[in-house]
């Protein structure tokens, strides 16, 4: 059985807002392509088994049954000596 899934327009602008960031600010346009790719992966495989995400914390929107996706990041991002993330940091989003 297939359900049908509902991505909100206010998740689409934020997926949207993450690629312009990475694609403008951080100069990275493979890594922003791959981030949207995986997303809207993960938005499509839910129609086929969506009870697998656990429901969010939030109280109001549970009981909406929203779920939350699992993170994109595969390993933890890597921080420089000043404190701030290093130019690959983007690069370690993606499973191998």
């Amino acid at each position: 059985m297939n359900y049908f899934i509902d991505v909100a327009v206010s998740a689409q602008r934020d997926l949207a807002d993450a690629f312009d960031y990475i694609d403008l600010n951080l100069k990275n346009p493979s890594a922003a392509d791959k981030l949207v790719a995986i997303a809207w992966k993960k938005f499509r495989s839910l129609d086929t088994f969506p009870q697998r995400f656990s429901l969010v914390n939030d109280s109001f929107l549970s009981s909406l049954g929203i779920r939350l996706i699992v993170p994109l990041l595969s390993s933890p991002p890597r921080w420089c000596a000043d404190g701030q993330r290093s130019p690959e940091w983007w690069d370690c989003w993606w499973p191998a």
